[in-house]
């Protein structure tokens, strides 16, 4: 009896030792478990501010680069403002003699439309001063076509505000294809929305071909293994009363910019010298952008493009391509179409986030 109570009594300490054993063990390995959530506590947020870090210094090292690569065209010569701002004065105007136009009708209907254009590039005269180089441009369409795009031209209801600056008062869109995302009630405000479409798309396609770029620059002599050409833009602008564009070089992101007028008729011969684009030489600018009344006033203007008909211009962007519009008068529109050619992975404007330029710092692009 003794001898089985002993045995029993062994076996009940056997089970004991195991399941001392079993806790200290699951209790040993709990204490590991946590040691490593603990450890992981502590990597984690460390990793995270360090990603945080580099997320920062990135979007402060993409800011400062975009307002080191703007600071030649501030806020200051690039503002809009309700108020009339005294008015230069203009020493050259520059316009197209139309005196033979109507004997040239003719060539209008032979020729292919793109090859019209591409003519008209070819035959004009490349300019120097005040800045080399630029060309303007008359007759760029065939009459039809012209015509047709002057009538079918989308209202301003149909444009949004300009988001690269503030101007508020510049509406535009980007690409034809864009007015295909119009709601149906704004389709409606279209004289048209069909006959635009179809007119507009023939001039993009014209306008963003290879040939016409290469056409453009080989006339601008632009040399394009400095500045290869990696995205374009194509923006029908409306420009409305108090809009305004101080003295400017444009961006250093884009290569070569190119404008096309479309004035109403009914606003054509009172506007025709107040809309065009002015030319600013160096010392003109400089006294512009020292002028402490700069708001107010704007310098002498070296050359002005008159706005006309089936008219426009383009040039070699530099560090000295100064031009600017005076102030559109109240109740007016300004209507224009503007590409534009850069050496960045996208056109300026169209980066859209916190750091717009990082893809392309990276890349080397802007």
């Amino acid at each position: 009896m003794s001898t089985l109570m002993h045995q029993r009594h062994l076996l009940l300490l056997e089970k004991k030792h195991r399941r001392n054993e079993t806790t200290w063990f699951v209790t040993k390995s709990a204490l590991k478990k946590g040691e490593t959530r603990r450890k992981n506590f502590h990597v984690v947020p460390r990793r995270l501010l360090l990603c945080c870090l580099i997320l920062v210094t990135l979007v402060l090292f993409s800011r400062f680069y975009a307002t080191k690569t703007s600071a030649t065209s501030p806020s200051k010569m690039q503002q809009t403002t309700t108020r009339r701002r005294r008015v230069g004065t203009v020493k050259e105007f520059v316009g197209c003699n139309n005196d033979d136009k109507d004997n040239e009708d003719d060539d209008d209907e032979k020729m292919d439309a793109k090859d019209f254009v591409l003519r008209s590039i070819k035959t004009t005269r490349v300019r120097s001063k005040p800045f080399a180089s630029y060309v303007h441009l008359c007759r760029v369409f065939p009459r039809k076509l012209y015509r047709e795009m002057t009538e079918y031209f989308p209202p301003k209801e149909a444009l949004a505000p300009a988001k690269l600056t503030n101007h508020k008062l510049r509406y535009k869109i980007d690409r034809v294809g864009s007015l295909l995302d119009l709601p149906e009630a704004m389709k409606k405000t279209f004289k048209n929305f069909t006959k635009t479409v179809e007119v507009w798309s023939k001039a993009e396609k014209i306008l963003l071909s290879e040939r016409l770029r290469e056409t453009v620059f080989k006339k601008l002599e632009v040399d394009e293994v400095e500045k290869k050409t990696r995205s374009k833009d194509f923006r029908i602008q409306v420009d409305v009363g108090g809009f305004t564009l101080g003295p400017h070089p444009d961006s250093p992101k884009k290569i070569v910019t190119l404008m096309l007028y479309f004035p109403k008729e009914e606003e054509e011969e009172s506007n025709k010298k107040l809309f065009g684009t002015c030319l600013y030489t160096k010392e003109q600018y400089e006294t512009f952008a020292d002028n402490d009344e700069g708001k107010e006033v704007l310098p002498s203007c070296e050359k002005k493009f008159l706005f006309e008909p089936n008219t426009g211009y383009a040039f070699k962007v530099g560090e000295e391509s100064y031009h600017g519009v005076d102030d559109i008068p109240p109740r007016c529109e300004r209507r224009t179409l503007l590409i534009n050619w850069y050496s960045t992975s996208k056109p300026v404007g169209s980066q859209s986030g916190i750091f717009p330029n990082i893809w392309d710092i990276i890349r080397g692009d802007a």
